[in-house]
Parts: C-alpha cells; sequence; structure tokens
C-alpha cells in the first residue's frame, strides 16, 4: 500500500492505493465566514407576519412553509417580524423565538401545519416536519428537521 499527497492552489488532494483498488479524496479550503450571529434575512414574495414558519419559493424569495405543498422542504426559519411583499424578513433558524398565542404544551414537539403555523399536532397527510419544541407555554425552541412525505 502506498500513499501520497500534494497541495496545489491551496486545495489538498490525496490518494491511497491499496491492492486492486485506488481511492482519490479532494479536500478543498474552507470559505469565507459567514454573517455575525443568527439573523439570516430573505426577500419577502408576498407579505409575511411575524412567528410563522418561513420557506423559499424555487426563485429563493420568502413564503409561508406549507405541510400541504412542497414549500415543507424548503423551510429556513421563523419570521421575526411582519414583512412586506418586495421586502426583507429576518429569520431566526436556532434558539428561540416567542410565541405570543400562548398556548404550548411545554417539551411537546411542534409541527409544521398550513400558512406557516405551527401546531402539537402532526398533519396526517402531506409533509410532516418538525420545527420546534416548546420550551414553555410561549417559547418555542426551534429545532428543525428533515421532511417526510406521508402521502395524500
Amino acid at each position: 500500500m502506498s500513499n501520497s499527497f500534494s497541495i496545489v492552489d491551496e486545495v489538498v488532494k490525496f490518494s491511497v492505493e491499496q491492492p486492486r483498488q485506488a481511492l482519490n479524496f479532494t479536500v478543498a479550503t474552507q470559505g469565507p465566514p459567514g454573517p455575525p450571529g443568527d439573523a439570516p434575512r430573505i426577500l419577502a414574495s408576498i407579505t409575511l407576519g411575524g412567528n410563522r414558519v418561513i420557506a423559499t419559493t424555487t426563485g429563493g424569495e420568502g413564503v409561508y412553509a406549507d405541510c400541504t405543498n412542497t414549500t415543507a422542504q424548503r423551510v429556513v426559519g421563523f419570521s421575526t417580524g411582519a414583512s412586506d411583499a418586495g421586502t426583507f424578513c429576518d429569520l431566526k433558524r436556532t434558539g428561540t423565538i416567542s410565541w405570543p398565542a400562548g398556548g404550548l404544551t411545554p417539551e411537546a414537539v411542534l409541527f409544521l401545519r398550513e400558512n406557516g403555523l405551527v401546531s402539537h399536532t402532526p398533519p396526517a397527510t402531506g409533509w410532516l416536519r418538525q420545527v420546534g419544541v416548546a420550551a414553555d407555554a410561549g417559547t418555542i425552541h426551534i429545532d428543525i428537521g428533515p421532511a417526510y412525505w406521508l402521502g395524500e
């Protein structure tokens, strides 16, 4: 078995040769850091309310995520305030977010429902996607999981 590596244009290339098989790997260097903190923004495609689950359109603009359609696969976070169509909407992807409506069951999972709303009751059809866990009656710990197709 022989091993070799080289550095070309700040990309490390190495290969490991074993009897009958050669494995080649390319490892790129890390890119520049993203924006500080958890303050991403998205251009609102429609008027968006605050404290709703937001997804992207295929064009990359913000809309309400919805368990009845493929926006459930493109969740990007919760809106932190209302935004008019054509303006930027601030998002929160991690940590906690206030839930002014209250009524949450502490430590219970929250699922994406229609029009960016959440519920402790999972949908029976469409897309199943966990988006958080209730920290208390008025606070959500954001925990966005994968989307699963339940069928129609």
